[in-house]
């Protein structure tokens, strides 16, 4: 049995084309992870990729993790 797995990705061009929300919420909020901790990637990618299928990097090393989280261009 074979099942499609679409994965889809946020880019953030420019700052320009992000949209104020008009919901404030005290509840929640949005923060960089610095410093950059790679068992945090590997922690979000386990337990919310269970739901998706997302099983490429489950046999991930911890030096592949901190090699991909030190990539400038990834940020969490």
């Amino acid at each position: 049995m074979s099942k499609k797995i679409e994965r889809n990705y946020l880019e953030i061009i420019s700052v320009n084309d992000l949209n104020e929300s008009k919901i404030i919420s005290e509840e929640y909020f949005i923060q960089l992870v610095d410093p950059v901790s790679f068992q945090l990637n590997k922690f979000f990618y386990k337990n919310v990729g269970k739901k998706h299928q997302w099983t490429d990097r489950l046999n991930w090393t911890d030096k592949q993790w901190i090699n991909y989280t030190s990539d400038k261009s990834i940020k969490t």
